[in-house]
This record gives structure tokens, C-alpha cells and sequence, in this order.
């Protein structure tokens, strides 16, 4: 049981753990990914996160899963569109400069995505429900086969 959590927890760190991946593919998508994160506050991030959660959470399926009702979902969409206005008035020449170069207002999404999930992965009380998976995997099929 405690080789478990432990290879549980391991796995869940690495995964969320990981280097940040290199989102930008050039100096204008580098400077706009820059310019998203130092320029939105955590509780920003935050923001957009529970915005990401409750349109997943629209799927019929997982709506029926955690009973989530539409006006969460809406607060959760106005608040994220607040967040993102606010955060493109700050990076306005940095988004500027993104569409002249013809790639996607987008493009530096990912990089804010990944640094919120980020913080939201660092905290304790997601970090133990994350490594609980573990309590429900069989590790068994880890195990070398015997011929």
C-alpha cells in the first residue's frame, strides 16, 4: 500500500511537475506568452482555470458527474472574460504585433494555460486528490511476466 502512494504520488508530481514545454514558436509568440503571465495575477489564472473546468464540465456526461448548473458555469465565463480583457489591454502591442505577423491571438494561450494549471496543480489539497488515483490502480501489471 505505501509503495503505492508513493509510485502515485511520484507519477502525479512528474506530470505535474514537468519543465515547461516551449509553447512559443518564435520571438512575437514568445513575447506575447511572456507578457500574458507576468501581466495576469495568480487569481487571474485562477480564473481562467475554473472557466476551462466549467465548459469541460458542460459535457452532458460530466455535468451528470458533478451536478454543476449553468449558472456556475456562466459566472465562471463572465469572470474569464473579464480576466482576458483585463490581461489583453495590458499586452495589447504584444497581441498587436502577434496578428501582424498572421499567427493566432491564441498562440500564447498555452503558455498562460500551462502556468495556471500549474499553480493549480501546487496546491496541497489537489496535489493528494491527484495522487489518490492510486488507491484505484493495480500496479500489478507493472510486474516483470513470468514465462
Amino acid at each position: 500500500m505505501k509503495t503505492r502512494k508513493i509510485f502515485t504520488s511520484a507519477l502525479c508530481v512528474a506530470l505535474l511537475a514537468s519543465p515547461i514545454p516551449t509553447f512559443a514558436s518564435n520571438e512575437v509568440t514568445q513575447a506575447y506568452s511572456t507578457c500574458l503571465i507576468t501581466n495576469s495575477s495568480e487569481k487571474e489564472r485562477l480564473d481562467l482555470m475554473l472557466w476551462v473546468f466549467s465548459a469541460m464540465a458542460s459535457h452532458p456526461e460530466a455535468k451528470r458527474a458533478f451536478e454543476i448548473n449553468d449558472a456556475v458555469i456562466d459566472k465562471a465565463i463572465s469572470n474569464a472574460g473579464a480576466t482576458l480583457t483585463n490581461v489583453l489591454r495590458k499586452c495589447r502591442n504584444e497581441a498587436k504585433a502577434v496578428l501582424n505577423a498572421g499567427l493566432s491571438i491564441g498562440s500564447g494561450f498555452d503558455a498562460l494555460g500551462y502556468q495556471a494549471m500549474s499553480e493549480l496543480s501546487n496546491n496541497a489539497a489537489t496535489r493528494a486528490k491527484m495522487a489518490s488515483i492510486g488507491e484505484h490502480m493495480d500496479l500489478s501489471v507493472l510486474k516483470p511476466s513470468t514465462p
